[in-house]
């Protein structure tokens, strides 16, 4: 009787141990968007990346309609703060076209949208290939713009895990 019982404890501690080990491991989060951009945004100025695509329109644009405008020279979305810092990747569904990312840290007012020299803190991913892009997604960056460099009618999907 008392092998039973002793056997009983040891199985209950072992028990106890490994669903605290279990119950204490991180979750691993992914968000996923996918979206569809109609037409090439425009290039980026000198100052800028003049190879890059310009998503300032885009954001210009939405600023104005309150995000109401997604899709045509751009597409945004907000970046889930549990993805900071792990990795993202940004494929084309669409052959042949090249596109490209750029966090915000935030979109701004109206008025700051039709000042010229206002710009918020961005991190951009501007590669040249029709591959998409890749990296780490920026601390602090609340929102996201895709636009396209080169092709039309471009099919998307954007994924972060952390």
């Amino acid at each position: 009787m008392k092998k039973i019982i002793s056997l009983a404890v040891v199985g209950l501690l072992a028990a106890s141990v490994l669903s605290g080990t279990a119950v204490g491991a991180k979750k691993k989060y992914t968000q996923k968007v996918e979206g569809n951009i109609l037409m090439q945004a425009p290039p980026s100025d000198a100052t800028d990346n003049p190879n890059g695509c310009y998503a300032g329109v885009h954001r210009r644009i939405n600023v104005v309609t309150q995000e109401q405008a997604n899709g045509v020279v751009g597409y945004h979305f907000n970046v889930d703060k549990k993805t900071w810092g792990g990795k993202f990747k940004l494929v084309p569904i669409t052959e042949g076209v090249d596109i490209d990312i750029t966090f915000y840290a935030e979109f701004g007012t109206v008025e700051q949208a039709a000042e010229t020299t206002y710009a918020p803190y961005t991190v951009g991913f501007e590669e040249r290939n029709t591959d998409g892009e890749a990296g780490v997604v920026p601390k602090k960056m609340t929102k996201a713009i895709v636009c396209m460099k080169a092709g039309q009618n471009a099919d998307f999907s954007y994924t972060a895990k952390k």
